[in-house]
């Protein structure tokens, strides 16, 4: 088939690739002998990309008119060929390969958009694993265990990336007690954070008992006392409400700030919402997104964000526990589209129950 009956057809053949081969540590020899590649007498293959559009790592067109080229290539020719008439990507946006991973895999990390310039501005970030640091500095600040939440298809998402210089990651600033001549008080608190002072354990001069039992409030003696139970408790509530001042505010991924429908999520729902919401405003709806990546406490601009909306919905792969937390924080009228197939969402059904609520609001 030649270029001017692709271009006139819209369509193609078949494409075949000529894979690539990674060697790694944690490879092994399965991909020779269970998918016969020409992996020779080495043992530490761990990858076999049978489909890549990776500016550093093509996969080239085994054979056909278009041998030797990379689908970007084919793709900048006549994108409609590859796409159709829906979205279409200046490269291929999916990676296909096998793994043969015989220990644990590498550290990957993925920076977000804010920190790609000084990696690699050709490319989309990736914001998990700095949630993950972020997670890590409010559990030091407060002295509190700090929960990650996540499922299976985040993790999965989550693309090939080298790792970045470490100098250009903001230092976690822990916070050791440094004595000052006054006496050591194990149980002062802070007063910007309300957290207890970090000691290393076995510190001559410095060791102090700990246990479950609640403690007298700046003194560590064991309280019983209805009074100081109240004030702890309260304490502790203060102390991870407080992570709003410190914590980055939150602000719009897409779409206009006076939307007529705002659509709220958090997690692995992202690439499904931004892309309904991208194709939905292209069509000439008004849509906005905000992507939640802080849960509690909430960030402290979320509910001023969510008063310019007439309208809310959250995306959320359970029966809508986060919709029911922003009603009950902030008495707002949220609905909820909610998934627990056990799969991801589809565009097309996010597309669907969008319009469903802007052609309902509209009668």
């Amino acid at each position: 088939m030649s270029l001017q009956e692709v271009q006139s057809t819209a369509t193609l053949l078949p494409l075949e690739f000529t894979p690539l081969l990674k060697r790694a540590r944690w490879g092994g020899e399965r991909l020779g002998t269970i998918l016969q590649k020409p992996i020779g007498l080495e043992g530490d293959f761990g990858e076999s990309w049978e489909l890549s559009d990776h500016p550093e790592a093509p996969t080239l067109i085994a054979s056909g008119e278009y041998a030797g080229s990379t689908l970007s290539e084919v793709i900048g020719q006549n994108p409609q060929a590859m796409y159709g008439a829906g979205t279409c990507y200046s490269t291929f946006p999916l990676l296909i390969k096998f793994i043969d991973a015989t220990d644990r895999l590498s550290l990957q990390v993925h920076p977000d958009d804010s920190h790609l310039p000084d990696f690699d501005a050709r490319k989309a970030g990736k914001s998990e694993a700095w949630v993950i640091l972020d997670a890590a500095r409010a559990a030091i600040e407060t002295m509190s265990p700090v929960i990650v939440l996540s499922d299976a298809y985040l993790a999965n998402a989550a693309s090939d990336w080298d790792i970045p210089d470490i100098d250009a990651i903001p230092d976690l600033d822990w916070p050791q007690y440094e004595a000052d001549g006054t006496g050591f008080e194990p149980f002062r608190r802070d007063g910007k954070t309300l957290a207890r002072p970090w000691v290393a354990p076995g510190t001559p001069g410095l060791a102090h008992r700990i246990g479950g039992l609640e403690k007298s409030d700046g003194a560590g003696h064991i309280s019983y006392d209805p009074a100081n139970h109240g004030e702890m408790t309260r304490l502790r509530a203060e102390k991870i409400a407080r992570l709003a001042e410190r914590r980055p505010g939150v602000q719009l991924e897409d779409g206009p700030e006076d939307a007529d429908l705002l659509v709220v999520g958090w997690g692995s729902t992202y690439g499904a919402i931004a892309q309904a919401v991208k194709d939905m405003n292209a069509e000439g709806a008004r849509i906005a997104h905000v992507h939640l990546r802080q849960l509690n406490p909430l960030p402290r601009v979320l509910g001023d964000l969510l008063d310019r909306f007439p309208q809310i919905v959250t995306a959320e792969m359970n029966t809508g526990q986060l919709s029911t937390i922003l009603r009950s924080e902030f008495l707002k009228d949220i609905a909820c589209i909610s998934n627990v197939s056990g799969q991801p969402f589809h565009v097309s059904r996010l597309r669907e129950e969008f319009k469903a609520r802007l052609e309902a609001k509209a009668k």
